[in-house]
């Protein structure tokens, strides 16, 4: 999935995103953030600066000139997770909704299981003997 650093800012910054969980989950969430996650070539090739505020938050700011839309190899399960983390959200920024949208068409629907039913008749004493 084609990610921006805004959009990999906004990931990494929720909350929702479940910090507690089976082992499962917190594998493909260390993934995630991993892969969402900025390398050091790109800190410093898109001159990427994190300034903490008074307030405790963190601002970060870049180089506008270098941004550039990365591939990310997001697994339907880190989709999932990352889907569901912005549905139980209460507050979110507007450049949420596309990557969502985006987010949701790119998890590939399950196939249905065939369930193979068996139509059996109901024997009786009285309806056998007839």
């Amino acid at each position: 999935m084609k990610l921006n650093i805004q959009e990999r800012l906004a990931i990494l910054g929720m909350q929702e995103i479940p910090r507690f969980g089976n082992l499962v989950t917190m594998r493909l969430t260390n993934d995630l953030f991993t892969r969402v996650g900025f390398t050091e070539k790109e800190i410093t090739d898109w001159q990427i600066a994190f300034e903490p505020k008074e307030d405790g938050k963190t601002f970060v700011r870049w180089n506008p000139e270098k941004i550039e839309v990365v591939e990310i190899d997001l697994t339907p399960g880190m989709l999932k997770i990352l889907t569901g983390a912005i549905e139980r959200a209460d507050s979110l920024p507007i450049n949420i909704v596309a990557l969502y949208d985006r987010m949701k068409d790119a998890i590939p629907l399950k196939e249905p299981e065939k369930i193979e039913i068996t139509a059996q008749r109901k024997r009786t004493d009285e309806g056998d003997n007839q």
